[in-house]
């Protein structure tokens, strides 16, 4: 038995079945209550049963009314009416009677709850709700779909990555796929010199430090393309870079980056600069440096050349040191004189076909004609070889 707040007549529940019991304070809050909980039963498709007592403080009961849910009848206060009389006498009951009657909703079965009909009211909000049910359940689907295409509409919508490249849109290629910037370019590159303006137009609108080392690159401005040095991410630009160094003389660079590709084309290349420059310091005299170029590429015919440079110069001082004897004749300082000047001749004359040679092959390779072309050879045919 649950007991609830106490007024000179008030409610107690009793024997209750599947019922959220709570406070009841008045007749108005009693019908409130049982509205609710009809409801909810209505819309849980259970059951439930419930005995309702009018009692004073001492006690004595003067009503009672025993109810099963749903209810048949929805107007709950026409249900409650006989509760809200207030000149109804004490009601008298033997234990035996009491008793008699705990038992029979004590052993009242689901089944027979079971059996009550269902009202209109709750057919009416059945129906409402499965209703409901449907039109969430459209909702979602119509979110799926609306979500679902805003994923793939781009797809859709936007240019295939072939077709720009093949109506050479670069640009739009470019911001569109962005992760294949580096091919875009490299497909620009391969023009040559007939690329220049598209990557001139290019390098404005896509910020690509690798598209303006290739550009540096077509226009020959070799000294641009060392400042760029760090954006040569590919093997194509590390080879347009090792190109550019040896175009600048700096061929010790060119060779420390050969060693990283380890082009053999680009070696021989690498091979013909230091060769130049060994010409030119034997020229000067200068053994030294020749020897340490040597001792990188060596060539035989620049060691054939050292030799000779070297065996000249022991000569002259020797020839030197006889004329400054004193005990040697007129006529043997005479002729260390003239032996002299031949051999000053002769390294003045030192191997200038070989020097104006190697000048004219490296000038020849990668003139602006066949820049690209030279590119290509030393690079694909190394890929080639792998």
């Amino acid at each position: 038995m649950s007991l609830f707040k106490k007024k000179p007549t008030h409610f107690e529940l009793e024997d209750f079945i599947n019922i959220n019991l709570r406070e009841i304070t008045d007749f108005l809050d009693l019908c409130d209550f049982v509205e609710e909980e009809n409801e909810r039963v209505l819309r849980d498709n259970t059951n439930a049963a419930l005995t309702i007592l009018v009692k004073d403080n001492e006690g004595k009961e003067y009503k009672r009314l025993n109810l099963t849910f749903p209810l048949e009848n929805n107007d709950v206060e026409a249900v409650l009416s006989s509760l809200n009389e207030t000149n109804t006498k004490p009601v008298k009951s033997s234990n035996k009677q009491l008793k008699k009657e705990e038992a029979a909703i004590e052993t009242k079965q689901p089944e027979e709850l079971n059996n009550v009909k269902v009202s209109k009211n709750y057919k009416r909000k059945l129906s409402f709700n499965v209703n409901m049910i449907k039109i969430g359940v459209v909702t979602i689907a119509i979110l799926l779909v609306v979500t679902v295409g805003m994923f793939l509409l781009p797809n859709f919508t936007q240019p295939k990555y072939e077709a720009l490249i093949q109506t050479e849109e670069y640009i739009k290629a470019a911001t569109i796929y962005p992760e294949k910037k580096t091919e875009i370019e490299a497909k620009i590159f391969d023009k040559g010199q007939e690329g220049i303006k598209t990557l001139e137009t290019y390098v404005k609108d896509i910020d690509s430090p690798g598209a303006k080392l290739d550009l540096a690159y077509l226009r020959q401005d070799f000294k641009e393309v060392v400042g760029l040095k760090e954006y040569a991410d590919t093997a194509i630009r590390k080879t347009a870079l090792a190109v550019s160094y040896v175009k600048l003389g700096m061929t010790d660079e060119a060779y420390e980056l050969n060693q990283e590709l380890g082009s053999n084309r680009l070696k021989q290349l690498i091979v013909d600069s230091y060769e130049k420059e060994a010409v030119e310091a034997l020229k000067n005299l200068n053994v030294e440096k020749a020897e340490k170029i040597q001792s990188r590429i060596h060539l035989l015919t620049l060691q054939q050349k050292i030799e000779a440079i070297s065996a000249a110069i022991k000569e002259e001082q020797t020839l030197k040191s006889k004329i400054n004897d004193t005990s040697v004749t007129k006529e043997q300082k005479e002729s260390a004189e003239k032996q002299i000047k031949e051999v000053q001749e002769k390294l003045e004359k030192l191997d200038d076909v070989t020097l104006e040679k190697n000048k004219k092959l490296i000038m020849e390779k990668f003139s602006k004609k066949r820049l690209i072309e030279d590119l290509k050879l030393i690079f694909y045919d190394e890929v080639k070889e792998e």
